[in-house]
């Protein structure tokens, strides 16, 4: 990042009140959560639908875990010698990013994101991406008020931490053609956010920038409560069979063919190294002699949970990256330049989170029981989405009454008195991903005539007040 651009400065410039005790990043905290982008997250998939009844994670309730590991692991690495590396580590942003990383994921979950980058790549290059989305929310849609589009005008920092992959997507590309965190239609705030001379470099060198310390924190946060907390929601209901896991019975040995045959479609390394660990994690913290007495399971589900989690925590380490200095690089006070900072995840503990996650990826997301709904999911879908284009494309032909939510059309008509051209299949993906999984199957079963209703499916609560300034 260049040295020149404050980590604590807002796009707006504004300044809190005097007797305002809260740190800058603290306060990015509170805007978060005073958001209807963040209260949204309680209605949309983690794995399983909202609206299926069961007790399990919504959206909202992983951020929240994911922020809380964030922070566990900012606060760990602060106190076990790295001092060094604090202008790079704030628990506050490290939470903040954890909390938001999943702003961006639209309705109905990976499902309705594969078709949305299939809609999209027909019409505009940046396609779409869960985490491009959620920087545009962050900085441009959410709380969009008085002619600005700063989003909810967060500190440079709180954006940073948020770019698990800062660069914009490049076609064909290996890496950056399958993931990115920027579109190019958002250079502005990019460039605000992260400085001009860190983006004129990656558009002058074409090497892909690593992500800074805090938002490498956010990634590894997610990844473990991604794996221990889905495990843990379906063993408690029974789809996913650990008593036949940790003995390895019949479902273990078609778990480990189905992921080494992935693992090798894929060319990724180390199947056999990870399915070990995961193995010895699970067997370490689930006896199956107690295990398999169903009123001790929640108890030592909790048990693994807990000891999961801490054990990613403790062993998690940093050593300073010189490759990623150019990039994130800062001028400390006494006129020396930092190194920027490498996470460190132990490798082997990295591989068994791994093989945990793709366990959910086996019992449940490519399971039998989700298919069907997300063949209609994506239908429904493709719908939404025709009807938002048409809407805005109704902005462009210079329409102000246009049938959209309301934080997208108001960033949308702030853009068109700024005189900055309309993007019309970029505001359609903005629209549906403005809905909760409710409002969407509300919204597509009118448009299919299901059901026929007059009230406003996109009526919100505003953001209350300001206190989250």
């Amino acid at each position: 990042m260049d040295s020149s651009v404050p980590r604590h400065e807002r796009r707006s410039k504004y300044s809190k009140k005097s007797d305002d005790t809260r740190t800058e990043f603290r306060r990015d905290r509170d805007r978060l959560i005073y958001s209807q982008a963040f209260r949204r997250l309680a209605g949309i998939t983690q794995v399983v639908a909202p609206q299926e009844g069961q007790t399990l994670h919504n959206r909202l309730i992983h951020s929240i875990k994911v922020g809380q590991v964030s922070r566990g692991i900012a606060e760990h690495l602060a106190e076990s010698g790295f001092k060094e590396a604090k202008p790079f580590l704030d628990p506050d942003v490290a939470e903040f990013a954890g909390m938001a990383h999943d702003l961006g994921h639209p309705p109905f979950g990976h499902a309705a994101e594969k078709e949305l980058q299939e809609l999209m790549s027909s019409l505009n290059t940046d396609s779409f991406e869960g985490n491009a989305q959620t920087f545009r929310i962050l900085s441009r849609l959410c709380g969009s008020y008085d002619g600005r589009s700063y989003g909810l005008d967060l500190t440079r920092a709180s954006l940073q931490a948020t770019l698990k992959y800062p660069y914009f997507r490049i076609v064909d590309h290996r890496e950056a053609g399958r993931k990115w965190s920027v579109y190019r239609g958002d250079r502005d705030a990019f460039e605000w956010c992260c400085g001009e001379a860190f983006v004129s470099q990656i558009d002058a060198t074409a090497v892909l920038p690593p992500s800074n310390l805090e938002a490498q924190v956010m990634d590894w946060a997610d990844d473990i409560t991604y794996a221990v907390h889905d495990i843990e929601d379906f063993a408690r209901i029974d789809v996913v069979p650990l008593d036949e896991m940790i003995t390895e019975g019949e479902a273990w040995a078609c778990f480990s063919d189905w992921m080494r045959s992935k693992w090798n479609m894929l060319g990724w390394q180390n199947a056999d190294q990870a399915l070990e660990g995961a193995l010895a994690c699970l067997q370490a913290h689930l006896p199956i002699e107690q295990y398999r007495r169903r009123v001790e399971r929640d108890r030592l589900l909790s048990g693994f949970v807990a000891n999961m989690v801490h054990d990613c925590i403790v062993q998690t380490k940093l050593k300073e990256s010189g490759a990623a200095r150019g990039f994130w690089g800062l001028k400390l006070k006494a006129g020396r330049e930092a190194g920027s900072w490498e996470l460190i995840r132990p490798p082997q503990l990295k591989l068994s989170v791994k093989a945990l996650k793709e366990m959910v990826w086996y019992f449940v997301i490519d399971g039998p029981g989700l298919k069907s709904s997300q063949v209609g999911q994506r239908r429904a879908v493709r719908t939404i989405y025709e009807y938002f284009l048409e809407e805005a494309t109704r902005i462009t032909q210079g329409f102000s009454h246009v049938n959209l939510p309301p934080a997208t059309q108001r960033s949308a008509l702030v853009l068109k008195k700024k005189g900055v051209p309309i993007d019309a299949p970029r505001i359609a993906c903005d629209a549906l991903c403005e809905l909760s999984e409710l409002q969407a199957s509300r919204l597509y079963s009118r448009l299919m005539g299901v059901h026929l209703g007059q009230s406003d499916l996109f009526s919100e609560p505003q953001e209350v007040g300001w206190f989250h300034r």
